[in-house]
Parts: structure tokens; C-alpha cells; sequence
């Protein structure tokens, strides 16, 4: 039995290595099946010594992960994997194969996981991805250290183009960029790359050719785009930025296409302005351009009003097709852009006092934003004179997380002002600001000094408390101000938001309504489970009548 036992522990570890080693191919294409791998791995191994180099980096990067304790479904997923693949790859292709090189490419290639779990800690704080940069940070150390060492650099052959050749100039120049992507700029390589494509996704297809008859056109009218090396560069830059515009961070459509030109327009410029750079230092320009576009497309469409032409992949993403059928299905049944359901941030019945487009603050940048106080019986939201902000009855309430998240930011030494007072220097007073998805994030403000309950970096459930009613910053009374934003800056512009599962009372006393944007006026509270009346029907295994 314990033989057994070893045999299937045995074939499970192998299993996952397979999966790991192949998803870490299949990354390079932004994609996560292991076909897609297996057709990358075929591209790779066009020139064995360079599949043999890919193949240990990541066997390597497995085994340190794994004795670092990180997380298996980083390892499977091939998100730890395809950066030490590529400085193995690019190893075996550009240094001259001995002993010493394979040892110094190992070595490399082990470092891009701590370099990837630091970047992606530095860069998780603006919710931008990794991508390839542990890779170009570590290959051009690696090509620095290799004359020190004395291992010889050997150029990367690309055969030209003839008459004779089966396809055309431009075709074969297009295949020869895609098996560039693993260090084989040939043809048959090229095919492989995009079998790969198709496999993975037809609309990351058709983005693909796309891009490149974008090149083409340029090529045509600029000189400068001549050599087919740069144009193989420009190529294999140009395809990710508009795989990855087009379909993967944000929803496939006509204006995610237009979006992945932009970027590919902006990594060509970046590819010719880093090209004479790094020839200066002897590097080659690998691809840095996809990196630096597509960070910057993407923090500048953080940027946007509202979250809308391309709509933002706000969900677990997957290919292009699963992105696009994924938020279809949400918008049929839901009619929501985001796949997040918020709760009202408080516990009992609060009166709308400021709705969208409010006569007081919640204007252009802000007319998203709402303010909520609890109003008595008389229908006054404060008693006695209501000069005293403990005269007011939603003063010192608990206000809860709208939704599931990460806090982002916490301010919470803000005085209260006195009632009819305004703090204009610190505009929002005490709040927390919590990420809930790319691009989504919710803020709640003017909160009581010292009352909050959560620190930066917690994750937080729906309902959670996260610190009490006050009247901090531009907040003449107590009260409490809810806000949808695409980035992390406080006080950044607003976003449409609208509630679910909430009770507007009424004199009937209320009606459940599904979704609901709350108005002037409006008296709401969330439907809440009762836990006296489910108690009985909380059956467990064994029970009887």
C-alpha cells in the first residue's frame, strides 16, 4: 500500500509538472491551455537546443518555487514558469553552448522568480500585471555577465527572404516574427506560432493579422522599417499588444480593436526610439515595446469616466471568446457592467440625501458619488437644535464594505468638523478605499476619526465594518459618502453604480427591488437574512424529522 501510495504521489508531481511546464509555454500567448503549449513547444523545438534550455529553466523554477512554499496554482497555471522559459530559450539561442553557459543560464533563469514575485508585490499596488519585464530584466544581465565570464555571444541567424521561397515577402517575414517569439525566426517555426493562435482564439487571430497589416502599411511608407530584422521585432510586439488589447484585458469588440491599433502604433514607436538606445549598449530590443505600451495603455484606460468602449475584462479572465461570452451572459442576466453585486454600505434604514448629479457636490468629474443619513420618525435626520454633531442620528453608525476586496487606502486621523463647517484642504476626511476588481474600486468617506477598523492591504467581506459615521472633511454635518472608481487615487472620477438585493420602504412598508440606483429622497435599506426563521431549515447529515 505505501508503494501505492509513493507510485501515485510519484505520477501526480509529474502530472503537475506537465501541466506547469506546457501552461508555461502556452503564457507567452496569454493563453492557459496545454494544446496551445504543445504546438509552442513543437515552435521551440524547431531548434532542440533551445527547447532543452527552455524545458530545464522551468523544471527549475518548479523546484525552487516549490521549496519556497509559493502557491501551486501560480505554479500550474504556467505564471511562474514562462519568464525563466524565455531566459532559457533566448540562452540557448544567443550564447554559445558549454557547460558554464547552460550553468549561467540555469542560474538566470531561477532568478526571474524572485525578481517576478517582487515585481508583481510592487506592481499589484497599481493592479497592473508582471508580463514579460522579470525576463528582459534578467536576459540583459545575463548578457552582460557572459563576456565577463567568457562565454561567447553568437548572433541569431534569420535566413532572407528569396524568390524561390513558397510564400510571399511579407507572409514569411510575419511567420518568421511569430517563431521569433522562441528565438526561431523561420518559417516553419512561424506555422507552428500560428496553429498555436488559432488554437487559442480566432478573434487573438484575427487581431493578430490585424497588427501586422497595420506594418505593412507602414513599412510601405516609412524607410525606416525596412530591414526585415526590425520588422520581425516589430512584429512579434506588435501581435501581443494586440492579443492582449483586443481580447484579454479588455472585452472583445470593435472598440477593443481600435484600442489594440493604438497600442500597437505606440509599441512600434517605442521600438524605434529604445532601438538605437540599446544598440549603443549592445542589447537587443527583445520585448520591451509590448511591455511598456501595454502598461501604459493600460494605465491611461484607468483613467477613463466610466469603464465603457472597450469595457474592461472585470472578472476572471480567459480567452478572448470566454471574456466576451462571459460579460454577455452577466449583462443578460443581471443588466450590470460589473461582476460585483454591492450591498448599501450601512445596517438598517438611511434616507438618500445627495443623489447622481446632486445640486451640491456630486457634479462633472463626481456626479456618480452619494450621501446617506438616517432620518427620525419626525422625518428631521438630527434631534434637539442639531448644533452638535452627536445630535444627528446616523453620528458614530457602523459603515460596512459595499462588496468583497482589498483595502487600498485608509485615512483616519481627520478631525470632525463642527456642524456647518467645511474642511476644503482635506476634501474627503477619513475613508477607506477598497480594490474589487481591475479597474473597480469603492471609497467611503467622511468617516469619525480613529473609528476605523481595517488597515491597507485587509481583505474584506461584503458587510464587513469598516469604521463608523463622522463628519470629516467638506461635510457641514454628519454623513456618509459612497463612491465607484476606476483607479486607486482617492477622490478619483466617479463610476455609475447601482445596488442589489435592497429594500425601498415606503408606506407599504417596502418592496424588494433587484438592482436599484438610489434617489433624492429615497429611504432604503439592504434585505437581510433573518437567522431566527432559516435556523430550522439548516438541515445536517443524520437529522431527522
Amino acid at each position: 500500500m505505501a508503494v501505492d501510495a509513493a507510485s501515485q504521489e510519484l505520477v501526480l508531481r509529474l502530472v503537475e509538472a506537465r501541466d506547469a511546464l506546457l501552461r508555461s509555454f502556452s503564457q507567452i500567448l496569454l493563453s492557459r491551455s496545454r494544446w496551445v503549449g504543445v504546438l509552442l513547444f513543437a515552435a521551440a523545438a524547431v531548434v532542440p537546443m533551445n527547447a532543452l534550455y527552455g524545458v530545464c529553466a522551468v523544471l527549475m523554477v518548479l523546484v525552487l518555487a516549490h521549496w519556497w512554499n509559493l502557491a501551486p496554482s501560480q505554479l500550474e497555471s504556467g505564471l511562474l514558469g514562462y519568464n525563466s522559459l524565455l531566459v532559457g530559450i533566448g540562452g540557448a539561442a544567443l550564447l554559445e553552448p558549454s557547460p558554464v553557459s547552460f550553468a549561467v543560464v540555469m542560474l538566470a533563469a531561477g532568478l526571474t522568480l524572485p525578481i517576478t514575485a517582487a515585481m508583481k508585490s510592487a506592481l499589484s499596488v497599481f493592479d497592473l500585471p508582471v508580463l514579460t519585464l522579470p525576463f528582459i530584466v534578467v536576459f540583459f544581465l545575463l548578457l552582460g555577465v557572459a563576456p565577463l565570464l567568457e562565454i561567447p555571444l553568437v548572433p541569431l541567424h534569420v535566413e532572407p527572404w528569396s524568390r524561390a521561397s513558397f510564400f510571399p515577402e511579407e507572409i514569411a517575414i510575419a511567420l518568421k516574427s511569430l517563431g521569433a517569439l522562441f528565438f526561431v525566426p523561420r518559417v516553419e517555426a512561424g506555422l507552428l506560432v500560428l496553429a498555436a493562435l488559432l488554437l487559442s482564439s480566432r478573434i487573438a487571430t484575427l487581431a493578430s493579422v490585424v497588427a501586422f497589416v497595420f506594418l505593412v502599411l507602414a513599412a510601405n511608407r516609412f524607410t525606416v522599417m525596412t530591414s526585415e530584422s526590425l520588422r520581425m521585432s516589430l512584429g512579434y510586439n506588435a501581435v501581443l499588444v494586440a492579443v492582449a488589447l483586443s481580447g484579454i484585458w479588455f472585452v472583445p469588440s470593435r472598440s477593443s480593436f481600435v484600442l489594440a491599433l493604438v497600442g500597437v502604433a505606440l509599441s512600434t514607436l517605442f521600438a524605434l526610439g529604445l532601438l538605437p538606445i540599446l544598440a549603443r549598449l549592445e542589447l537587443p530590443l527583445l520585448i520591451l515595446p509590448f511591455n511598456l505600451s501595454l502598461l501604459v495603455m493600460l494605465t491611461a484606460m484607468r483613467q477613463r469616466l466610466r469603464d465603457q468602449t472597450p469595457k474592461a475584462v472585470d472578472f476572471a479572465a480567459g480567452s478572448p471568446e470566454q471574456n466576451l461570452n462571459t460579460f454577455n451572459t452577466r449583462l443578460a442576466r443581471t443588466q450590470s457592467l460589473y461582476g460585483i453585486r454591492f450591498r448599501l454600505p450601512f445596517l438598517g434604514k438611511w434616507r438618500c440625501t445627495q443623489s447622481n448629479d446632486g445640486e451640491h457636490t456630486h457634479q462633472g468629474e463626481w456626479r456618480h458619488g452619494l450621501d446617506f443619513e438616517v432620518a427620525g420618525r419626525n422625518g428631521q435626520t438630527f434631534s434637539g437644535a442639531g448644533t452638535e454633531a452627536s445630535d444627528y442620528h446616523c453620528y458614530k453608525l457602523p459603515v460596512l464594505a459595499a462588496a468583497a476586496g482589498t483595502v487600498v487606502n485608509v485615512v483616519d486621523h481627520i478631525p470632525d468638523n463642527p456642524v456647518g463647517h467645511v474642511n476644503l484642504e482635506q476634501n474627503w476626511g477619513n475613508l477607506v478605499l477598497i480594490v474589487h476588481a481591475t479597474g473597480l474600486y469603492s471609497m467611503v468617506a467622511h468617516l469619525s476619526p480613529g473609528s476605523i477598523k481595517v488597515t491597507e492591504g485587509q481583505l474584506v467581506k461584503a458587510g464587513q465594518v469598516l469604521g463608523s459615521c463622522g463628519n470629516s472633511g467638506r461635510s457641514p454635518a454628519p454623513h456618509v459618502h459612497f463612491q465607484l472608481q476606476g483607479s486607486a487615487r482617492v477622490g478619483a472620477p466617479t463610476l455609475p453604480v447601482d445596488f442589489d438585493d435592497v429594500i425601498r420602504v415606503g408606506d407599504g412598508g417596502g418592496a424588494r427591488v433587484e438592482t436599484l440606483l438610489p434617489k433624492l429622497g429615497d429611504e432604503l435599506r439592504n434585505l437581510e437574512t433573518d437567522d431566527a426563521l432559516g435556523r430550522p431549515f439548516e438541515w445536517k447529515h443524520g437529522d431527522t424529522l
